[in-house]
Parts: structure tokens; C-alpha cells; sequence
């Protein structure tokens, strides 16, 4: 073998098993966020941190560093969805002799965003159902709270995870002064870390441009104070759901999906409802197990977060309204009305992640007779959204409900229904949700 081709073969290897930057003392990991730290955020979920020295996440919720005297910055995270996650991932720990802690300031604006302390193994891994977790929250406070996590003597690679997850309109969870202490075993290497390199700066200051960081694949992410990302090159296909009556083609739609009749079969009444936290008619003029939310604060696009309504009576005109609900008796959803405008944002979502065991599917209907307006079904985030039905391309039959599904695989998941950019005296309508098995033939439990 040629030295040529050993050359070629170990770049493979290279690529094939990344190779992550180790520590090679606990104190490598201490970070007050004023300079570069051995921190990075994960791609893996959908929210992301960054730093300000100042974040005024709405009305009620201003954030102020630790010592407003000496003021630097700090890092946080937030986002429009409830049930986001986004992951703070240390670099490498090749193993501890003894116990470690792991000492923080934390800031948390919502009752029920949650903060934990991770242990992920191998380094990358990136089902977070192998993650040890330690509760990362000593109490509730609208202002810096101090805590120390203790962890116990881990003799393989690992990484630390700050997992955070947060609900709408606008939770924030902060981050400052992180101390790593523990006595680490013996550094075995140190390549270049995957993903690594991106740095903390500064959001909101003048001649500042948005924070740039880079995400786990290496992608270059731009973020906002209302963590609306947008990476250069996507990194998942976008997939479609299809209408009854039609069927919609996306040339950008994985093979699994493009082999798959999407077309929902019902027309008519739920099946008999055995998954609380998934199905809902709406008829009892509650939300069941959906939250949605408001603000009066705009994010820096000019965005407001609208809630979602019900009613059990016609909405709007003939032309662009809903005259009732499937069955002609209950309650609907809605979203927009006649204060809409194209910066408004509806999110509805599950107040509670879903189990399921087997592969299934979430059946719904949607009204929507107007040529204004977006329409998107996203499970776990922003990024993955099944269904997607533009206002621009009803036809001439969209003045009724129309029967959409998407497939869900097993696992837990956070389900949310968004509506964006209607206009004045548009609305689009939503009901009858339900966890079906596979093939849409029956009700199916959670």
C-alpha cells in the first residue's frame, strides 16, 4: 500500500469518527462569557443561546447581568414555542477521579421552563434519552440565582449539557459565571472539535451585527433576541403534507415521504378519543391539552405573537371567514380576525410532550378560504414541519374544511400549529385533531 493511499484512508477515518477537542483542566470549562468560551450550541434541537448585556424579552422581563455596576455579558436563551429545547454542550472531559461540581448562575422568567445539568456519552450522542440529567434549578425567581450541581466520577469521554427547555411567549433561561471543579484523568488526544470555533457575541448594540455562532454541522447561524434562525444552506429537507383534493409535490421531499400517500380519509366526526394530550374537537370551548400565548412586545422584525381563538359562531365574511365548525354545532380554533396584520404570529402547541409507541399519525382540519396567510404543522421545533398549505394556493373549493394528516414516529414530541403572515379580514381555522394509528383506520392511544 502506497503512501498515497494511507493518506486517503486515514483523511476517511477522519470523517467518518469525529474528533472533539479535549480539556485538560476542569478550570478550561469556567466561563463568564466576556470572552470565548469552551462552550458551543447544539444543532440537534431547535433553540439556540447567545449573549447580551442587556435583554428585555418583553414588558414584564427585564434582564440585567449579575453585578449592574460592572455590567457584562451573559448568555440566554428563549424562544415563540412552547416546549423548545435548546443544549449548551461543553467540550470534552475525559474522565474524573472523584466527584465533580459544577457551580452557576442561573436567571428564569417561566414558572414551567425547566433547566437541567446533562452527562451525554459518547461525546455527540445524539439521543437525548441517554442523557443523565440532574435538575438544574434550586427554586423560581425573576432574578440570578445561584446553584452547584454535584456529579459523580465518570470514567469514560463525556460532555456536560445545560439542556433548557422553555415555554411561550417568550421564556427566558440565562446562563453566567459557569465553574467547572473536578480532578480530571489524563488527556489521550486533542483534535479539532466538531462544530467548535463559534463564539458569544454581544446582541442588540449599536454597529453590532446579530450574534454569529456556529451550529453542530459547522453552518454558520444568525439569531435574533426571539431566536428566529436561519442557516445558509438547509441541513433537512422541508416536507409537505397533501389535501384531500389534491395532492401537493415538493421536489425537496425525502424518499420515505415521497413513496407515501399523504391524503387524510376522514370526512366527518372524530373516531372514539383514548389520547388526551393529541385530541380535541375544541366543542367544549376549551383548548384541552394546547396552550397558546401573547405578547405586546414586538421582536426585532417587527413580529408580534397573537393568541389563537375559539368560537362556535361564523368568523368574518362569506368570502375569506368560516361560517362554523366540521359538524355545524361545536367550537373551532381560529387565528386572525379583523386586527391581522403580516407580522403576526399564532402558535398553538402541546402543553405536554406526547409518548407514543408505535408509528402514527396526527389527523386535523383546516379552513382556510382565503389566499393570505401561511399555514404550518412543525414537530419539536421550527425546523421539522410536515405540512405546510400556502394561502396563495387555495382553489376553488377551499371554502370548506379540508382533512390533512402527517406522520409521527415513535417517541416523545412537542406539536405545534403555526399561522403567519394574514392580513386584515383573513382567518384560517383548525379542528378536530387526532393520534391515529399508521393507516388513519382507527383511534390510537398515548
Amino acid at each position: 500500500m502506497d503512501l498515497l493511499n494511507v493518506k486517503w484512508i486515514l483523511l476517511l477515518l477522519f470523517l467518518i469518527y469525529p474528533v472533539y477537542t479535549e480539556i485538560s483542566s476542569s478550570s478550561d470549562l469556567n466561563c463568564d462569557f466576556t470572552t470565548t468560551c469552551r462552550w458551543r450550541n447544539s444543532s440537534d434541537v431547535g433553540g439556540h443561546f447567545e449573549t447580551t448585556s442587556l435583554l428585555e424579552a418583553d414588558a414584564q422581563n427585564r434582564i440585567m447581568p449579575i453585578d449592574e455596576n460592572n455590567p457584562k455579558p451573559f448568555a440566554f436563551t428563549a424562544g415563540l414555542m412552547g416546549r423548545m429545547m435548546a443544549l449548551l454542550v461543553s467540550e470534552v472531559i475525559t474522565c474524573q477521579l472523584g466527584g465533580a461540581s459544577l457551580k452557576y448562575w442561573y436567571y428564569k422568567t417561566g414558572l414551567d421552563s425547566q433547566l437541567e445539568v446533562c452527562i451525554r456519552q459518547p461525546p455527540g450522542n445524539k439521543d437525548l434519552s441517554q442523557m443523565r440529567c440532574y435538575d438544574g434549578v434550586s427554586t423560581f425567581g425573576k432574578q440570578w440565582i445561584f446553584r452547584a450541581v454535584e456529579l459523580p466520577p465518570i470514567a469514560q469521554p463525556f460532555e456536560i449539557v445545560f439542556k433548557t427547555i422553555y415555554s411561550p411567549p417568550s421564556s427566558v433561561i440565562a446562563l453566567d459565571n459557569i465553574v467547572f471543579e473536578a480532578t480530571l484523568c489524563e488527556s489521550t488526544s486533542g483534535g479539532a472539535s466538531e462544530g467548535a470555533g463559534g463564539t458569544f457575541d454581544e446582541v442588540g448594540l449599536p454597529g453590532r451585527s446579530p450574534t454569529q455562532l456556529l451550529d453542530f454541522d459547522g453552518n454558520d447561524v444568525t439569531i435574533n433576541q426571539f431566536e428566529s434562525v436561519s442557516v445558509p444552506i438547509p441541513t433537512r429537507a422541508v416536507h409537505y403534507g397533501a389535501p384531500t383534493s389534491q395532492k401537493i409535490t415538493n421536489p425537496m421531499k425525502d424518499e420515505k415521504r415521497k413513496s407515501n400517500d399523504l391524503r387524510g380519509p376522514r370526512t366527518g366526526p372524530m373516531f372514539a378519543s383514548i389520547c388526551s394530550n393529541v385530541d380535541c374537537n375544541f366543542d367544549d370551548n376549551t383548548l384541552c391539552n394546547y396552550l397558546t400565548s401573547s405578547t405586546n412586545v414586538s421582536a426585532e422584525d417587527g413580529s408580534l405573537l397573537k393568541k389563537w381563538a375559539l368560537s362556535n359562531r361564523s368568523v368574518l365574511n362569506s368570502l375569506t371567514g368560516i361560517p362554523s365548525d366540521l359538524s355545524k354545532g361545536g367550537y373551532f380554533l381560529y387565528a386572525g380576525g379583523t386586527t391581522a396584520t403580516p407580522g403576526d404570529t399564532f402558535i398553538l402547541s402541546t402543553n405536554q410532550p406526547v409518548t407514543i409507541t408505535e408509528p402514527a399519525r396526527v389527523d386535523f382540519f383546516v379552513y382556510q378560504a382565503g389566499i393570505r396567510g401561511q399555514f404550518r404543522v412543525c414537530i419539536d421545533d421550527n425546523e421539522d414541519c410536515p405540512v405546510v398549505l400556502e394561502g396563495k394556493d387555495i382553489d376553488v373549493n377551499s371554502q370548506k374544511w379540508k382533512n390533512y394528516y402527517f406522520e409521527l414516529n415513535p417517541g416523545q414530541h412537542v406539536l405545534h400549529f403555526v399561522v403567519e403572515g394574514l392580513y386584515n379580514n383573513y382567518v384560517i381555522g383548525l379542528d378536530n385533531i387526532q393520534l391515529l394509528n399508521r393507516f388513519g383506520t382507527s383511534s390510537l392511544s398515548c
